[in-house]
Order: C-alpha cells, then structure tokens, then sequence
C-alpha cells in the first residue's frame, strides 16, 4: 500500500479518495517457485500498459496497485497459479473508483 500512496502523491500522481475501497486479493499470495513464464508475463506487461494508457494512469501506477493486491514485491513474481486472476483484475480495474 505505501507502494501506491507513494506514486499517488508525487506531483504528477492524481490523489487518492479517502472514500476509495481497499483492493482485496482475489488470490491469496504464495511463496510459489512457479512464476510466470516468458508469454504469461508479456502477456500481463501488455495488459498493464494498455489499461494505464486507456484511464490516462501511469503504467507504475497500475503496476503498483497490481503488486499490492496479489502481495509481490515485483509483479514479474507472481505465482503462474494466480495468472488468471490477474488479467480477470487488469480487465476489471476502474482507476476512477481507486482515483478522484
């Protein structure tokens, strides 16, 4: 969460709402050894750079909103159990109900 409250408050960061939900999980995070291959993560990179140029966001701003809701530090480590989630989240994720 610091992740993202530190990009949202630089000044080229929108603010946040004090009304904005809290991201839940819809994965927990594992300490898995099976991260996602060379096409998943493309695949994820692609997603995440489309979604931040479609709601005028910066793409480390939805990076870190993706990290913080799956719990990694770097989202080239995501678990492959959770690459499914991930896109059904990217494909889900409204910024104007995180951001005002």
């Amino acid at each position: 969460m610091t992740k993202i409250i530190n990009l949202l408050t630089n000044k080229n960061a929108r603010d946040v709402s004090a009304n904005a939900p809290e991201q839940k999980p819809t994965t927990q995070a594992c300490a898995s050894k099976n991260h996602l291959n060379h096409n998943e993560l493309k695949s994820v990179r692609s997603l995440l750079a489309y979604i931040a140029h479609t709601q005028a966001a910066s793409e480390e701003t939805v990076r870190a909103i993706l990290e913080t809701t799956f719990g990694v530090d770097d989202f080239n480590s995501l678990p492959q159990k959770s690459y499914e989630d991930a896109i059904r989240f990217l494909v889900d994720l409204r910024l104007e109900e995180i951001m005002n």
